[in-house]
């Protein structure tokens, strides 16, 4: 059998923006902001990705000393600075970090850049240099990209040589603005993929079935009869409107059972109460909505007692503890790949071991705001 290759959708295309001198990310140039409103519109999707950060995330740096160090010269903590990158690798499938130096060219701060506000800038010869900044890539507030607010800053290289000829390039340490360090596809300058690109329809398929009950429910598409008046004066027309909104007060959850008294001068006047037949539309939906919830949560390949669990089930504690070794084992990539990025950025900067301590049942989790 052959592969017609054309006929494949590519998950991101490439498409450069010679006025911007970046690389848009996919054809619209938004897709991290696109995954997060899909993303948001799922309440499964949502929690899945919650529960994959908080495993990567972890309960900090085993380190505890080196945790509690400031990086940012002001609140944010090494423990800070993973929980800001591990949510974002969660989300997006990237990370960025923003270093500011001192005269010498060596390290003198860090923070985290939010990585959907990063797009890859290039040269010429579509070589990757710089990282543009900017908080309106899918044109949310303003119709159009502004330039003057979009910061373009250096890639990441440490060199100290490197560091001061950009200082001087800038015009002084005063107007130099620091390097961002990019964590992409597969560690490279590269737009990656969220880890759960493959089951985004599903995830809007599980929205658009949620908003469907909703619209259902609220937007009177569900009329069980239709009430017929016989002998009505078209004179009245005072009485007729009364008529109506009393009908419509009937209407609703809220009046279930309520009894409605209408007067009729003659048995030739009496209304007529006929049914509507419906069509179960909760079982047309109920094995999409099974099939595409099973399908976000094998893509996280969480264990189901995570999102099914029921208090007071007997040995649900055991159960638990079980999904947690699991998930611990499941997500041991992800925090490698993090304690060897921290290795690489800080070993300079920051005194410790950069190991992650897995979740364990006794860890209560870190909600410590982020400032």
């Amino acid at each position: 059998m052959r592969i017609d290759v054309s006929k494949i959708q590519k998950r991101i295309v490439r498409r450069d923006d010679r006025s911007l001198g970046i690389i848009n990310y996919d054809v619209d140039n938004a897709y991290p902001q696109r995954v997060v409103d899909i993303v948001n519109g799922s309440g499964v999707a949502n929690t899945c990705v919650d529960i994959f950060y908080k495993f990567v995330n972890g309960a900090g740096f085993e380190d505890t000393a080196l945790g509690g160090l400031i990086v940012d010269g002001g609140r944010v903590t090494a423990d800070k600075l993973l929980r800001k990158n591990a949510k974002d690798f969660a989300t997006y499938g990237g990370f960025s970090v923003h270093f500011n130096y001192d005269i010498n060219g060596n390290k003198a701060t860090a923070n985290a850049v939010p990585f959907a506000n990063c797009r890859i800038a290039i040269d010429e010869d579509k070589n990757p240099v710089k990282i543009a900044l900017y908080d309106d890539w899918n044109r949310e507030v303003y119709k159009r990209i502004d330039k003057k607010r979009v910061d373009y800053i250096n890639l990441y290289n440490p060199n100290p040589e490197v560091v001061k000829q950009e200082i001087e390039a800038a015009g002084g340490i005063e107007k130099y603005k620091g390097q961002v360090y990019y964590h992409g596809k597969e560690g490279e300058v590269e737009y990656p993929l969220c880890h759960y690109d493959s089951e985004l329809e599903d995830i809007e398929t599980d929205s658009q079935i949620k908003l469907f009950k909703y619209r259902n429910i609220s937007g009177s598409f569900m009329a069980s009869h239709m009430l017929v008046r016989y002998g009505q004066d078209e004179g009245k027309e005072e009485i007729n409107e009364e008529f109506v909104e009393g009908v419509k007060d009937f209407q609703g959850a809220e009046n279930f059972n309520r009894i409605m008294l209408i007067d009729a001068e003659t048995p030739e006047q009496k209304p007529e109460l006929l049914p509507f037949t419906h069509q179960n539309n909760d079982k047309l939906f109920e094995y999409h909505e099974k099939s595409t919830q099973d399908n976000i949560r094998k893509v996280f390949a969480i264990p189901t007692v995570f999102l099914d669990a029921i208090a007071g089930t007997l040995g649900l504690q055991s159960q638990l503890e079980d999904a947690v070794t699991f998930y611990n084992k499941m997500t041991s990539d992800e925090r490698a790949l993090l304690e060897e990025a921290y290795e690489y950025l800080f070993s300079d900067m920051l005194q410790g071991s950069f190991k992650i301590k897995p979740l364990d049942m006794s860890d209560e989790p870190k909600i410590e705001p982020t400032p």
